[in-house]
This record gives structure tokens, C-alpha cells and sequence, in this order.
């Protein structure tokens, strides 16, 4: 295990994917740049365990197919993000903030961990704060 930290993958004209990890295991999150995505997984040995979106736009969703058959991650959808108000990841835990406006069901993420500070600020919002 150790701190959190966050990748940034450009796929179609303007669209971003995330990937949040520790230790060897991450999230997907808008997981549209599924190949990019493996090959950073590949690369640095790393296991996808969940894979969730931002908001159900479909230029966000596009990869959540490809990314599950293609990894043993599970989907977790934003109703039970947001009932639940958290994620885990090995024992870090990951709040989820329900922030409507661009889409009724859109949210954030937001990380706390050991380090700097990184915050990523865009309108498919994702927080890294590490403390």
C-alpha cells in the first residue's frame, strides 16, 4: 500500500479518463482511453478493481464495456456511489460528493492521502489531496 495517486488519459476530442491507484490496485474512472489505460496497468504491474464515471453521458461511459471484459474490475454505478458516499481502495477510503448542474447524476471524487497537494479541476471534477 502507500499514497494515492492519479493519471489523466485524453481520449476522443475532449474528454478525459482517470486512474487512481495505491500499491497495485486502481479505479477507472470515465474509462473511455481503454487502451492507454491497460497499457499504463500493464506497465506498472497495477489491478483495476472498480471501474465508475463521473456522470452517464455517453461520451463517459464509452470504455465501461471494453474496460470489463477486458479486466476482472466491477461497475459501480453512480446511484450506489452516491448512497454510499465512499469507495475504498486497499484501506484508502475515496469520498464521492453528488455534484449536479453538467448532468443530474454527475460526481466527484475526492482522495486524502500522505504528500503534496494535486488537485485536478475540470468539469468531470476529481480531486487528489494528499496531506
Amino acid at each position: 500500500m502507500g499514497t494515492l495517486k492519479i493519471r489523466q488519459f485524453r481520449y476522443l476530442s475532449d474528454n478525459m479518463a482517470y486512474l487512481i491507484w495505491t500499491g497495485k490496485s486502481a479505479i477507472a474512472i470515465d474509462p473511455g482511453a481503454v487502451d492507454d489505460l491497460l497499457a499504463f496497468v500493464r506497465s506498472n504491474n497495477l489491478k483495476i478493481e472498480y471501474i465508475v464515471n463521473t456522470h452517464s453521458h455517453s461520451d463517459h461511459t464509452v470504455g465501461n464495456g471494453q474496460m470489463m471484459a477486458l479486466s476482472d474490475a466491477d461497475f459501480i454505478d453512480n446511484i450506489t456511489l452516491r448512497h454510499d458516499g465512499f469507495l475504498k481502495l486497499d484501506n484508502k477510503r475515496i469520498e464521492v460528493w453528488h455534484t449536479p448542474g453538467h448532468s443530474e447524476d454527475s460526481i466527484c471524487f475526492l482522495c486524502a492521502s500522505r504528500g503534496g497537494l494535486d488537485g485536478h479541476n475540470h468539469r468531470d471534477l476529481v480531486f487528489l489531496i494528499e496531506s
